[in-house]
């Protein structure tokens, strides 16, 4: 069977990796975006933390807590409570309380 040329050139163009293209784009879009911060840096991370709301706050230390960054939610949890004590805390968390 003889090949079209026009395939030919497609192929010799890269025209098959411009058709590949979108789906390396979405792998790229699905990895999880690089953290602000690295978990070493737990100063900084408590400050940025204190600049949300107590909702807020609650929701990174929980997002943290998944990750497994536990040395971080202990200290962003321990600011927490010195500055709102009588803000409930999840239960989740609780358990990590200092």
């Amino acid at each position: 069977e003889q090949v079209p040329t026009d395939r030919l050139e497609r192929e010799s163009t890269g025209a098959t990796a411009r058709r590949d293209a979108p789906a390396a784009h979405a792998m790229r879009a699905a990895a999880p975006a690089p953290m602000a911060k690295a978990a070493g840096d737990t100063g900084e991370l408590v400050a940025e933390l204190s600049r949300l709301p107590p909702a807020q706050w609650l929701e990174r230390l929980e997002d943290w807590r998944r990750q497994g960054r536990l040395a971080d939610v202990r200290a962003g949890l321990a600011e927490f409570r010195r500055r709102y004590p009588e803000h409930p805390v999840p239960v989740s968390l609780r358990e990590l309380a200092p």
